[in-house]
């Protein structure tokens, strides 16, 4: 890279900030550019923003290639003259860049765009591939353009600059006239994407409008029902959606903001070009009514509804920050990555009322950010923050942190029962009681040491396996197919979804009831069968309230069954059937439909608290026989304590020095205080986290 020392003039930061100017030309004409200082409150022409990913656009999971690497590649169809093309070769995996047929392959299989060259202020200086190709997609041939790039604009060498600039990073965003949101060049499936996310709206149209359900005031299950069962349904390809809010700009911690505080978007996949908005709606539209089942663990979907809802906050309602508190926020975006660590904090804070006690300063490790950031939350006397806290194995530790403070760059696979919103007062009505000790980084805490694992359910894959979107090494032409095809892919995720839960089900029944049950659970064993279907829905309905006995134990029965079946079959018909004839015969009348609408609303009731508050958690036993619902790190033998102040209990794992947080946990019959009456009153204790 050349030097850019010159390139870079003196700027009155928070006041002041730079824009480029970039020269008009045609794709392939080089890219040409000048700086110039830019008001930040008050600027005297309209400009840009760029919103992008700086290194490859695509996530890729499979394999990456060499780039010498032979790849048997063969094309089928036609050409935009009609004729008939048929052709196989041998292609090395770094030609299909550039190539008129594969270069979409390329990109999808995790191919770097080469870096390129911008003439800047007539010094050249070179740019990321993935700026390059947006750069030269944004620019007018005949108009220059304005745009605001990070990259660019900041003298990424001057930490100080950098510091003060995250502090107006939001300001930037909302001041430009538009942001253009590059996620990277064309893989080949946009035109259909746009079909895709058309009838996605002519089916809701239908649904809530045409036939007047938003209007009736009808139940979700109404809705759901009969947007599953329109005509049209059938041609919405799930996978064309997941794989545009899969790609990796949807990932980035940075990209929250930047978004939340436009005043409007554009969406640009190569020469695509989507409304922001359009997707937007579309997409929440149907979380709302929870009809995005088949993508429904997509971190992408997850980002847009963040987005949305910050969005109409900080843009349409013009508030100067989000409701949302930082820690909720933070544990929100735990699973996005930013390449500086600390980021994971300066990145989202701008949007909070936080940011007036956060400083930013990029010559501290992250490490300490994060340390500090803890003891400042627990020094305002609440225990949230160690709710956070999660070990993981399969998420391995990079930094060098006390298990007492959350490391923002692990994903844990599993969000704090506080953040799922799960009411609970294990502490009773104690006060928080601890000290920190900065010499050895170490917190001692009162509380009780209550339990411990004995048994855990281990067929639940936490996380759920990745997809992968590249071609496997070796793969066949068909088997190549099948791995392209989104609709090959979810019916093969719904198969493995269904033995998975038959599995596990049939572990937990074996954890919760003795050897040689009889099928009958709950005539042959009540106490055990109340307290398993309680445990399965966390002893709470979605909107917190203690389940109607009846309505949960019901609810329990059809939710085992369904997840003990491994077809597609209606379980509760069959359920139905099974009562009347059981119960039906001579001078004896079933009101068939009535018991089924029961049963059908106990199941939701118990599905909605299970889905809700157990999602991407392993069930367990205690020595005690509890039952109870972990985080995928927890071990047979760690224990189960409850701090005094603290809402949930914790396993902890006995090491050298004292204790480690494993992570937040349900455990029936400690959820309300009952492990801070009288009769454990032994188990009171000092413990001391390390």
């Amino acid at each position: 890279m050349a030097d850019t020392h010159g390139i870079y003039k003196p700027i009155q930061l928070p006041l002041e900030t730079r824009v480029l100017t970039l020269s008009p030309g045609e794709h392939d004409d080089p890219l040409i550019g000048s700086l110039s200082t830019l008001a930040i409150l008050s600027p005297s022409e309209p400009y840009e923003a760029l919103s992008y990913c700086w290194n490859s656009s695509v996530v890729v999971i499979s394999k990456k290639y060499d780039p010498d690497f032979k790849i048997s590649a063969a094309l089928y169809g036609t050409d935009e003259n009609g004729n008939r093309v048929e052709s196989s070769e041998k292609i090395a995996f770094k030609d299909m860049l550039n190539h008129p047929h594969y270069e979409s392959f390329y990109i999808r299989m995790g191919g770097q765009l080469p870096d390129g060259v911008l003439l800047l202020d007539t010094t050249p200086v070179i740019i990321g591939g993935e700026l390059d190709r947006a750069l030269r997609r944004l620019r007018d041939t005949e108009c220059s353009l304005r745009i605001w790039v990070d990259a660019l604009c900041i003298n990424q060498t001057d930490i100080s600059e950098r510091n003060e600039h995250v502090k107006v990073m939001s300001q930037i965003y909302a001041n430009a006239s538009h942001v253009r949101l590059w996620l990277g060049e064309t893989i080949g499936l946009e035109t259909e994407l746009q079909h895709t996310l058309g009838t996605v709206q002519t089916v809701l149209e239908d649904v809530l409008l045409k036939d007047g359900l938003f209007d009736s005031g009808a139940s979700l299950r109404d809705i759901q029902r009969k947007f599953v069962n329109s005509p049209d349904a059938v041609r919405i390809e799930w996978g064309r959606i997941a794989e545009l809010v899969d790609r990796a700009w949807f990932s980035r911690t940075w990209v929250i903001q930047e978004i939340a505080n436009a005043r409007d978007v554009t969406i640009h996949i190569g020469p695509v070009q989507l409304p922001w908005e359009y997707l937007a709606d579309t997409l929440c539209l149907l979380r709302t009514y929870r009809l995005d089942y088949p993508m429904a663990n997509s971190k992408g979907l997850k980002a847009i509804v963040t987005m949305r809802e910050l969005r109409t906050e900080l843009v349409k309602e013009r508030l100067p920050h989000t409701k949302q508190d930082f820690l909720r926020l933070l544990e929100e975006l735990r699973g996005f990555k930013s390449t500086i660590p600390s980021d994971k904090l300066y990145g989202v804070v701008g949007m909070t009322a936080y940011k007036a006690k956060l400083a930013i300063d990029y010559s501290k490790p992250p490490e300490q950010v994060f340390t500090d950031f803890a003891i400042n939350q627990l020094q305002t006397g609440s225990l949230d923050i160690l709710t956070h806290c999660v070990d993981v194995p399969t998420a391995p530790q990079t930094l060098p942190l006390p298990s007492w403070v959350p490391d923002w760059t692990r994903p844990g696979w599993v969000e704090p029962l506080r953040i799922r919103g799960l009411a609970a007062n294990a502490c009773g009505t104690t006060k928080p009681s601890f000290h920190l000790n900065r010499a050895n980084n170490t917190l001692s805490i009162k509380g009780r040491l209550l339990d411990r694992i004995t048994a855990l359910e281990p067929a639940r894959q936490i996380p759920p396996p990745p997809e992968s979107t590249g071609i496997p090494v070796g793969a066949t032409q068909d088997e190549t197919l099948q791995n392209m095809n989104p609709a090959h892919r979810h019916a093969h995720r719904v198969a493995q979804y269904r033995q998975e839960s038959v599995q596990v089900y049939t572990n937990i029944l074996h954890l919760a009831f003795p050897a040689g049950t009889p099928p009958d659970l709950r005539r042959s064993h009540p106490a055990i069968y109340d307290r398993l279907w309680r445990t399965v829905m966390c002893n709470r309905t979605r909107d917190n309230a203690v389940p109607d006995p009846a309505v949960g134990a019901r609810g329990f029965g059809v939710h085992l069954n369904v997840m003990m079946s491994d077809s597609s079959s209606d379980v509760v018909r069959e359920m139905v059937a099974a009562h009347i004839a059981e119960e039906g015969g001579e001078g004896v009348e079933v009101d068939a439909d009535a018991y089924e609408q029961g049963l059908r609303e106990a199941y939701q009731v118990v599905l909605g608290a299970n889905s809700k508050f157990c999602h991407n958690r392993r069930f367990c036993r205690s020595e005690r026989g509890r039952l109870g619902w972990v985080v995928e790190g927890v071990r047979e033998g760690d224990v189960v304590g409850v701090f005094h102040g603290g809402q949930y209990p914790f396993v902890l794992r006995e090491v050298e020095g004292g204790w480690s947080i494993v992570g937040d946990c349900y455990l029936d019959g400690f959820m309300d205080g009952e492990g801070m009456e009288e009769e454990f009153g032994d188990c009171e204790r000092e413990f001391v986290i390390v």
